[in-house]
């Protein structure tokens, strides 16, 4: 037979030689993993921040804090020169542009338009170029080739008549346009709802420290920030509070009758503010053209409490509509409307604001009846004749 065959085996493997020591190893394993995490943690809150829907209480506040500036609520001027990732978003007046021009107009071949109004006008959702004021600018530029049009878009985020005439007197009563364009009211129709628990756009308009506003736009750590921030608002603010007490009242019959009845009361702040305003355009012989917003006519609301509040709203700028065209007609200025049904739904970007092809077809309708009513004179002879007077001023005077 065969002896049986004996493997020996060494008593101890010998350890295999590293290069480096362990500390090494775990040192490098968490320089990597730390930069991939926080990368991973940037891109995800980043793309989740912006995928927030435009109507989350708390991704509205944090959009509001970004824009935030140095001189941001001081008497030299109030949203001047407005800053968002590092690119000025508002020039000198107020006004929703980079280019910086003189309050006062000297330049006979120039024709200027004030748009003021809330954040339709401003664009809420779409590019300084693609709002319906910029627009209007181009196409009137196009009409009148041997003019400057220049259309100034004073539009404010959420601002009902009231703030609309303080700002106005404060900040754009320097200004000398050759036409004034209020476009405004839905705003103030949210005002039958504010009884039930306080006004949510107050608690939006809440000015933040620096630090928190230099966090929000760190380039490093900023998309975290804001994610964090706004889903703690959409919890925790006074917004968030007042817009759940409102969802709650919303499905109670009794408080959406009361609602219902308020949104039909002839909205007489609404009236005073917006008529101030016009008295004094007139005064300074400065045309005026009042057009009352829309909301979404395609709007129906899922459940109980939106459609109520749906109810309430629409009556309520219905109600606003009626009041700004009884100024016009009082008062005798330039009037029209906008048919909400003129614009397809798919334009809409929530219960007012447009997306910038709504823009446009608001922007042609304007534009149009710009230049049917004949605001802008075609004979340049006699404005270059006068370079102290406006527009507006010598192609009257040449009327006559």
């Amino acid at each position: 037979s065969k002896p049986p065959l004996i493997i020996k085996m060494p008593n101890k493997l010998k350890p295999k030689q590293r290069i480096f020591s362990p500390t090494f190893y775990k040192v490098l394993t968490t320089a990597i993993t730390i930069p991939l995490l926080y990368a991973a943690s940037w891109i995800g809150c980043n793309i989740a921040y912006e995928s927030l829907p435009p109507n989350h209480t708390g991704k509205r506040i944090v959009d509001q804090q970004r824009i935030y500036y140095e001189n941001l609520g001081l008497e030299k001027g109030r949203y001047a020169n407005l800053t968002f990732n590092g690119e000025r978003i508002t020039n000198e007046h107020g006004h929703r542009t980079q280019e910086s021009y003189p309050a006062i107009n000297n330049n006979p071949l120039e024709y200027r338009i004030l748009f003021i109004g809330g954040s339709k006008t401003w664009g809420d959702g779409v590019e300084a170029g693609e709002a319906c004021p910029a627009q209007v600018g181009e196409m009137l530029s196009k009409e009148f080739p041997q003019y400057t049009i220049r259309s100034m878009n004073d539009g404010k985020c959420g601002f009902a008549s009231e703030a609309l005439l303080d700002y106005y007197r404060k900040y754009q009563r320097k200004l000398n346009p050759d036409l004034v364009i209020i476009y405004t009211g839905v705003n103030n129709a949210s005002n039958p709802l504010y009884p039930l628990a306080g006004d949510p756009i107050v608690k939006i308009k809440e000015i933040p420290s620096r630090k928190e506003v230099d966090l929000l736009n760190n380039p490093y750590i900023g998309p975290i920030v804001c994610l964090y921030k706004a889903w703690k608002l959409n919890r925790e603010s006074d917004a968030a509070k007042i817009g759940k007490e409102i969802r709650r009242v919303m499905s109670e019959d009794e408080e959406v009758k009361k609602a219902l009845a308020r949104a039909r009361v002839h909205n007489q702040g609404l009236h005073d503010n917006l008529e101030a305003i016009v008295k004094d355009l007139k005064a300074r012989d400065i045309k005026v053209l009042l057009i009352p917003e829309e909301r979404n006519p395609y709007e129906k609301g899922r459940e109980d409490y939106e459609k109520n509040m749906i109810r309430v709203h629409t009556i309520a700028v219905r109600n606003n509509k009626e009041v700004i065209e009884d100024v016009a007609e009082k008062q005798g200025v330039h009037y029209i409307e906008i048919n909400p049904l003129s614009i397809p739904e798919k334009e809409w970007l929530d219960f007012c604001h447009l997306t910038a092809e709504g823009c446009s077809i608001e922007a042609r309708i304007i534009a149009d009846y710009i230049i049917q009513q004949g605001f802008i004179p075609q004979e340049m002879s006699r404005r270059e004749a006068d370079q102290n007077k406006t527009l507006t001023q010598v192609h009257e005077e040449a009327q006559q």
